[in-house]
């Protein structure tokens, strides 16, 4: 799944990185909903969202279970020069905590992801098409087909109203 920068940030707020994990997850969900089967397809997907969930957890502190705590998670492998003695500096009792955060995270996520393709099964066949038409389909053209375009040409020329 690839995700096109809105810009050049370096802060994100933790409902951006949520979406984040909604669109990650959104292929593997598809699947499950559609053709009532996962494959290995979201295999990378699902390493990405977990990643970034750990992240949320251990780095940034966008955990209300954990709180607003950094763990120094360290991604760095032993073979690459650092010993095994510089990694995670918790007990095993707070890893399990992390571990659970991680999977809590990942999992109201991923069933958040699956309602709204349930909720949104039509404009998801119709997306299928589109793809099996053409091999990339733009931003503009994908909410078209999810009629958010009309949406918000409509809001764009509806009169305002005062309060009054």
């Amino acid at each position: 799944t690839a995700i096109m920068p809105e810009d050049d940030r370096r802060n994100y707020s933790k409902d951006y990185l949520l979406a984040q994990m909604h669109v990650l997850l959104g292929g593997r969900a598809a699947e499950e909903v559609s053709i009532g089967e996962i494959t290995t397809g979201a295999s990378n997907d699902l390493q990405r969202v977990t990643s970034l969930a750990r992240r949320m957890v251990g780095t940034f502190g966008m955990s209300e279970a954990i709180g607003p705590l950094n763990f120094g998670e360290d991604e760095r492998q032993p073979f690459l020069g650092y010993s095994l003695s510089q990694g995670r500096t918790y007990s095993e009792a707070t890893a399990a905590r992390i571990d659970a955060e991680v999977r809590h995270i990942v999992d109201r996520a991923y069933e958040e992801t699956r309602t709204l393709i349930e909720e949104n099964q039509e404009k998801l066949q119709a997306l299928a098409h589109e793809l099996l038409n053409n091999e990339v389909v733009e931003g503009s053209r994908v909410l078209e087909i999810a009629g958010k375009a009309e949406r918000e040409e409509e809001l764009a020329t509806s009169p305002v109203q005062s309060g009054d």
